[in-house]
């Protein structure tokens, strides 16, 4: 599901591959979507006004991940206000910012590549670690044969 309040962007022929697009305030529209275990929120949105709105929203909820995308910076700059309203720190604790893992990703699509890595990590009980054994050893480490000294 995609949510946006412009209607510019909230436009299904602009994102077809979404199941739902919806074009609303993100508070009434967050209060009247049916956030479980199985959901997955990733905030990516125009500011940190929305953002802060947004995760007000979903920082308690039962989502398996909430994540918000920014500088550490900004997005600490967001928490720290929710701390300061009396969000609990381990919501706060549990959401995912900066968003993504750390692939040196550049490109808007190796970012999204990034943040879906990280959620599937969460999602599937993963490390976010190198699949090799030390770099320069994979051979060895796949083959059983004694590694190199």
């Amino acid at each position: 599901m995609v949510l946006d309040d412009r209607s510019d962007y909230a436009d299904p022929a602009l994102i077809p591959e979404a199941d739902r697009v919806i074009c609303a305030d993100f508070e009434e529209a967050l209060k009247a979507f049916p956030i479980t275990e199985s959901t997955y929120i990733v905030m990516v949105t125009r500011g940190h006004k929305q953002d802060e709105l947004s995760l007000r929203m979903t920082a308690t909820s039962r989502a398996a991940y909430v994540g918000m995308i920014g500088s550490r910076r900004r997005t600490g700059a967001v928490l720290q206000h929710l701390a300061d309203e009396g969000f609990p720190r381990e919501a706060l604790d549990r959401i995912h910012t900066p968003i993504g893992l750390d692939i040196g990703a550049e490109t808007p699509e190796e970012i999204a590549v990034s943040i879906i890595a990280e959620i599937i990590m969460v999602r599937r009980g993963g490390r976010g670690t190198p699949m090799y054994y030390r770099h320069g050893h994979a051979l060895a480490a796949a083959t059983g044969e004694a590694r190199p000294s």
